[in-house]
């Protein structure tokens, strides 16, 4: 069975624009990265927060 290429960028299905396609194995590769450095970037900022709190800044 051959594979079927599927496109990196697809429109979007509500309003305008194009996103990511979750089908494209690519696509799903760079969605796991954004997500994990979302993630990441979030538990940095609160770790900073939470220690300066906890120091007197």
């Amino acid at each position: 069975m051959k594979k079927q290429k599927t496109p990196l960028w697809i429109p979007k299905h509500f309003g305008f624009g194009i996103q990511l396609n979750p089908d494209n194995p690519l696509g799903r590769k760079l969605r796991k990265i954004i997500l994990i450095s979302v993630i990441a970037f979030l538990v940095v900022a609160f770790s900073i927060a939470f220690y300066q709190q906890s120091q007197g800044y």
